[in-house]
């Protein structure tokens, strides 16, 4: 059996889609007081820095991306996460502004070769982009850092990513953790160099029209048996470092959807997959925990919420699922 060096996660990801200033002043102090008030004891902070293009080996983060929340306002977000009693991984991420998604960066020649030159100008700015914030994570004592996020074009370079992560483990002293993309963690080739496998889970739970909770709970069911093996050939727990349902009619069939806005509301279909996801893995001695998708640094009106489509629950019976199960004990291995 796998032991994780982080100990058993209810966490929530905090602070997504921030932009510069989105962690200062009164509603981020008050978003982490709620979170952690609903029993959640890990905030994780995500926050987008960006490449011109998915072709341009050019990352910009901290002064050199005005559109980020800045180096001070994570340090905030870290400080307030503390003093809400909760433990801390940052993760830093980026986009693509060409609206490619970052699983596709990749780099040709104008002939449609492989661009050794270029794919080395990347690695050269990834690694600097990520030791930054693992300087920063360490400094400010984190318990945990998200190494990388759904790069599925990047993961066949087993050696840069081994040799990466060596670099980074003498700045941060902390467990690591990467994030495949869905359905991709089978593939990875070097979870062994990492501490703890971040798994996204994504997964089609329902049909179009049957999104009640037996239905959910079967096809979670056969993910868990999978995963167990996966955990068992690497011998690493498994965390789901990205997991979420929106709460809207036809999540049960996408739930990583963030494109059809005229699905209708359906706080439901949420409520469900939160419960079938708590009840499969909550107890399996090779699982590390969850990192729901995803906690806004401003919250909106209560009264918003039952026509809210977003990931957000704040508001929601799932909320109410989410709070029971966090204020419980897991069996012991």
């Amino acid at each position: 059996m796998a032991s994780s060096p982080l100990g058993f996660v209810k966490g929530y990801t905090w602070g997504w889609w921030g932009t510069r200033g989105s962690y200062l002043g009164d509603a981020p102090a008050e978003s982490m007081r709620i979170l952690a008030a609903d029993h959640a004891e890990w905030a994780t902070i995500a926050f987008v820095a960006h490449m011109p293009s998915h072709n341009i080996p050019m990352i910009a983060w901290s002064t050199a991306d005005p559109r980020m929340v800045s180096d001070d306002e994570i340090r905030r977000a870290i400080d307030l996460s503390r003093k809400n009693g909760l433990k801390t991984m940052i993760k830093p991420v980026f986009d693509c502004l060409d609206g490619t998604a970052r699983s596709d960066v990749e780099f040709k020649t104008k002939e449609g070769a492989v661009d050794d030159k270029a794919w080395n100008i990347w690695w050269e700015c990834y690694e600097a982009f990520l030791l930054h914030y693992a300087e920063i994570a360490q400094k400010e004592k984190c318990q945990g850092l998200v190494i990388g996020c759904e790069l599925t074009s990047t993961e066949k370079y087993e050696d840069r990513w081994r040799t990466l992560i060596d670099k980074v483990r003498k700045t941060f002293t902390g467990p690591i953790i990467y994030n495949t993309a869905h359905l991709r963690e089978m593939d990875l080739t070097w979870w062994d160099a990492v501490d703890v496998m971040g798994v996204d889970v994504y997964w089609t739970v329902g049909t179009e029209n049957d999104f009640s909770l037996p239905t959910m709970l079967k096809t979670f069911e056969v993910h868990r048996d999978r995963l167990r093996k996966l955990s068992a050939k690497w011998h690493r727990p498994i965390l789901f470092i990205e997991i979420g349902c929106r709460s809207a009619a036809g999540s049960q069939v996408w739930p990583g959807d963030g494109t059809h806005w005229e699905w209708p509301a359906n706080v439901q279909v949420q409520a469900n997959f939160y419960e079938a996801a708590l009840q499969c893995f909550w107890n399996e001695p090779w699982f590390t925990g969850y990192v729901w998708w995803d906690w806004p640094p401003k919250l909106y009106p209560k009264s918003q919420a039952a026509t809210d489509k977003q990931f957000y629950i704040y508001g929601k019976p799932a909320e109410e699922i989410l709070r029971t199960w966090y204020a419980k004990d897991r069996k012991k291995p």
